[in-house]
Parts: C-alpha cells; sequence; structure tokens
C-alpha cells in the first residue's frame, strides 16, 4: 500500500472465504482468503494489488484495469494463471 496507494485503507482481514480471493469495502476494510497464502507469490501479490486498486476505483472499469497495470504491467497473465489454478487444483 505504501509503495504503490498510499491510501487510507480500513481493517484488513484474513478469512476462509469459500467464494472470492478478496474484497475491499465501501470503508476500505480488505478482506483476503486464508487459501491465498498457499499459492505462489506472484499471484498472491495480484490479488493485493487488485483489492488496494478497489480503494482508487470500486468497480472494475477501465480506470480500475489501468491504475493495476501501471503498478503489474503483467496482470492479464496473473489473472489468467490464477483462473487456471483455482479450475486444476
Amino acid at each position: 500500500n505504501e509503495l504503490y496507494f498510499n491510501t487510507q485503507i480500513g481493517k484488513v482481514r484474513v478469512k476462509n472465504n469459500l467464494t472470492n480471493w478478496g474484497s475491499c469495502s465501501r470503508k476500505k476494510n480488505i478482506s483476503i482468503n486464508l487459501a491465498l497464502l498457499f499459492l505462489p507469490q506472484e499471484l498472491m501479490d495480484y490479488v493485493i494489488v487488485h483489492e488496494l486498486a478497489h480503494t482508487q476505483e470500486r468497480n472494475h472499469s477501465k480506470r480500475f484495469w489501468r491504475i493495476i497495470e501501471k503498478i503489474m504491467p503483467d496482470y492479464k497473465q496473473r489473472k489468467r494463471t490464477l483462473k487456471d489454478y483455482i479450475l486444476t487444483n
């Protein structure tokens, strides 16, 4: 957060989510799936950057994806890899 966003965030929670890797609430509380800790580092980084980007842009608009791309130019590959990982593991 300090390195790329420097935004005020609320609470950060690690939860055993069944439906998503992470989420960011309107109050900028971030929840991360416990299972994320068992993924490769580059996928963990992608999910964390994704959720932090939601502190600046609440939806998945073009602006949101530009924020991520600026930090992580290979985000599309990481996103695909994460999806493949979910389907194969």
